[in-house]
């Protein structure tokens, strides 16, 4: 399952979902409105974020890193 999530940041460039793999463990916990953790940026600092949506798969051409929690 793929998450799409809005990062908590008041940055003009992060206005926009991005897609994080929801760990098998997790599934069942995350939903839309849900607060996570994800690595975000070239050192995978974690960051907050939100679910603002739930889906099968990703558009994404690149492989997507997981929720941390």
């Amino acid at each position: 399952m793929i998450a799409e999530v809005i990062i908590n940041r008041a940055a003009k460039k992060l206005n926009r979902t991005f897609d994080y793999q929801v760990p098998k463990v997790l599934e069942g916990l995350i939903f839309v409105g849900s607060k996570v953790l994800v690595p975000f940026g070239r050192g995978e600092k974690l960051e907050e974020a939100f679910v603002v949506g739930l889906k099968e798969k990703t558009n994404y051409q690149y492989e997507i890193k997981e929720i941390a929690k």
